[in-house]
C-alpha cells in the first residue's frame, strides 16, 4: 500500500493522565505487595503486572495506540513489563554499592515511587512515541481508488486547459471541440460526445475540479501561515525595548549560520567513500593457496579495483572539499556576527518616550500591496535624525517597532507592526573584506553612521522593513497609511 508521512505531536494533557495511571498503579502495586508478596512473588508478578498495566494504558492515553503483532512493540513490552518492578525491588543504593547521604536511605521508598512512576510511564511513551512521530498513514481502499480515478482523469483536464478549454461553454468553437477530441483519444479516452467529460455531474470532472479546489485551499492557507509568521516575527520583537532587541536578532543570525554548519556536517557525513583494497595482503593468500601465478593476478585485479575506487571517489571527495569550504566560508561569518553580539551587550540605550523618540523618525511609505490572500503588505523606509543625541550628546540612532494604520479613504482597515531592522536606523556596510582569510572577514565589524558620507558611494540613506495587516484588503481597492510609535527608543550608535 502506499504510503504517507503524517506527523502527531505530544499531547500534554493525555501525557499528565498517563502519569496518574502510572501512580494509580503503584498504589494497586503496593496494594497487592502488602496481600500476597514475597521476596519471590513481589519482583516476579505483583510490580511487573503494574507495570504492564502502566505501560499499556499509558501507551494507549499518550499515543492513542497500542501496537501489536511488532516485534519493536514486544520488545517494548518486554523491558517496561521488568524494569520498574527489578528497580524498586534490588535498586537501593546499598544493594548497588553506594553509600548516599543519610536522608536519600531515609526517604528511599518516597524516591523509587517516583523512579517507578517515571520509568513504567516514560518508557512506554518514549517508545511508542518513536512509532507515533512521522507514522506512515495507510491509505484507505477507497483513498487509493480515487487517486487511481484522478491520475486517469486529469492529464486530460490539464492538458485541455493549456488550450484554454476549461468547461464546455468552450467546446461550441469546433477548434477547440476538435482539440479536445484528440486530447481524449490521446489519454485513451471516450472522444464521442467530449461536453460530456465537462459536465458537473460527470465523475472525472468533478473529482478533478475538487481536487483542484482543494489544492488551492491548501496553497493559499500556505501562504497565510507564512504571512502569520512574519506578522509574529514583527510582533515579537516589538515587544523587546533597548539592546534586548539588537541582542535578539544577532542570536538569530549566529543560530542561523551554526544551522547552516551542521547542514553541511551532514552532508559531508553522508557523502560515501570507498575503502581500498589491500594489495599485499590479498597477495599473500593467494600465494599461500596457489603459489606465484595467482599472487601477481591478484596484484593486478587489486590494481584495478582500486583504480576503479579512486574514479568512484573522485565526486566525493570533490564534494567534500566543497562543503568543507562552505564550511569555513560561514564560520568565518558566525565568528563575526559573534564579535558584533558581544558588542551590542555593553550599548546604552535612551530614556526618552517613545512618542519623543518618534518626532526624531522620517517615515516614507514605498509600496502598498495586497497579496492574494488579502493581507495588506506595507513596505517603509525610515530615516533617523543625524543630529539626534542621549545622555550627554552621545549619538544615537532610533530603534525599535511602530504601528502602520491602514485606511479606505477614512476608515481605519486595521493595523499592522513594522519592526526596523537589526541597527535601528543605523546605515552601514560592512569592511576589511578579504575572500583569503578564513570565511572571508578578517577583524571587521559593522560601522554604523545616521547619514551617508561623501564617500559612501551605494549606501542608501533609508532602511526598508515590512509590515503586515492580516487579510483584510482587497485587490481592487487603494489604501493610505498612517504611522504611530508602538515602541520606540533611541540607542548609541
Amino acid at each position: 500500500m502506499e504510503k504517507e508521512k503524517t506527523t502527531t505531536p505530544p499531547n500534554i494533557p493525555k501525557l499528565l493522565k498517563a502519569l496518574i495511571v502510572a501512580v494509580v498503579a503503584y498504589v494497586l502495586s503496593f496494594i497487592l505487595n502488602k496481600l500476597v508478596g514475597t521476596r519471590l512473588l513481589t519482583p516476579l508478578i505483583v510490580y511487573p503486572a503494574t507495570s504492564a498495566l502502566a505501560v499499556a494504558v499509558a501507551a494507549k492515553l499518550y499515543c492513542g495506540i497500542v501496537e501489536k503483532k511488532k516485534t519493536h512493540s514486544i520488545i517494548t513490552f518486554i523491558i517496561a513489563f521488568f524494569l520498574p518492578g527489578l528497580v524498586m525491588q534490588y535498586a537501593h543504593p546499598y544493594r548497588l554499592g553506594f553509600n548516599p547521604p543519610e536522608v536519600i536511605i531515609q526517604n528511599w521508598r518516597y524516591i523509587s515511587m517516583i523512579l517507578w512512576v517515571a520509568l513504567a510511564t516514560l518508557i512506554p511513551a518514549n517508545f511508542a512515541v518513536r512509532r507515533t512521530y512521522d507514522k506512515p498513514k495507510v491509505k484507505s481502499k477507497a483513498e487509493i481508488a480515487n487517486e487511481n480515478k484522478l491520475n486517469k482523469w486529469r492529464p486530460f483536464y490539464e492538458e485541455c486547459a493549456k488550450f484554454k478549454i476549461t468547461s464546455a461553454s468552450d467546446l461550441t468553437a469546433a477548434d477547440k471541440h476538435q482539440r479536445a477530441e484528440l486530447i481524449a483519444k490521446k489519454f485513451n479516452l471516450p472522444s464521442e460526445n467530449v461536453e460530456d467529460l465537462f459536465q458537473p455531474e460527470h465523475e472525472g470532472w468533478k473529482l478533478y475540479t475538487e481536487t483542484i479546489a482543494a489544492e488551492a485551499e491548501a496553497e493559499m492557507e500556505e501562504k497565510r501561515s507564512k504571512e502569520r509568521e512574519a506578522d509574529d516575527w514583527n510582533k515579537k520583537y516589538a515587544a523587546m525595548h533597548g539592546t534586548e532587541k539588537r541582542i535578539a536578532m544577532l542570536q538569530a543570525t549566529v543560530d542561523g549560520y551554526k544551522a547552516i554548519n551542521a547542514s553541511y556536517q551532514r552532508l559531508i557525513n553522508g557523502t560515501h567513500l570507498e575503502k581500498e583494497s589491500d594489495g599485499a595482503i590479498a597477495a599473500g593468500v593467494a600465494s599461500g593457496i596457489g603459489g606465484v601465478v595467482p599472487a601477481l593476478m591478484s596484484l593486478q585485479n587489486t590494481a584495478e579495483h582500486n583504480a576503479q575506487v579512486r574514479s568512484n571517489n573522485s565526486v566525493g571527495v570533490q564534494m567534500i572539499k566543497y562543503y568543507t569550504e562552505c564550511q569555513m566560508q560561514n564560520t568565518g561569518y558566525r565568528m563575526f556576527w559573534e564579535k558584533e553580539l558581544e558588542r551590542a551587550k555593553t550599548k546604552l540605550a535612551g530614556d526618552q518616550s517613545s512618542e519623543e523618540v518618534f518626532k526624531h523618525l522620517t517615515i516614507e511609505t514605498d509600496k502598498i500591496k495586497v497579496t492574494d490572500t488579502g493581507t495588506i503588505e506595507i513596505t517603509a523606509r525610515f530615516k533617523g535624525d543625524p543630529e539626534y543625541t542621549i545622555f550627554d550628546n552621545m549619538p544615537a540612532i532610533v530603534d525599535g517597532a511602530v504601528t502602520a494604520q491602514v485606511y479606505d479613504g477614512e476608515t481605519l482597515v486595521g493595523e499592522a507592526v513594522i519592526v526596523l531592522p537589526t541597527y535601528g536606523t543605523g546605515l552601514y556596510k560592512l569592511t576589511s573584506w578579504d575572500d583569503k582569510t578564513l570565511g572571508g572577514y578578517r577583524e571587521s565589524q559593522v560601522r554604523l553612521k545616521r547619514e551617508p558620507g561623501s564617500l559612501d558611494t551605494g549606501m542608501r540613506s533609508y532602511v526598508e522593513a515590512k509590515g503586515y495587516c492580516l487579510f483584510s484588503g482587497e485587490k481592487d481597492k487603494k489604501y493610505t497609511v498612517k504611522y504611530a510609535p508602538n515602541n520606540l527608543y533611541a540607542i548609541e550608535i
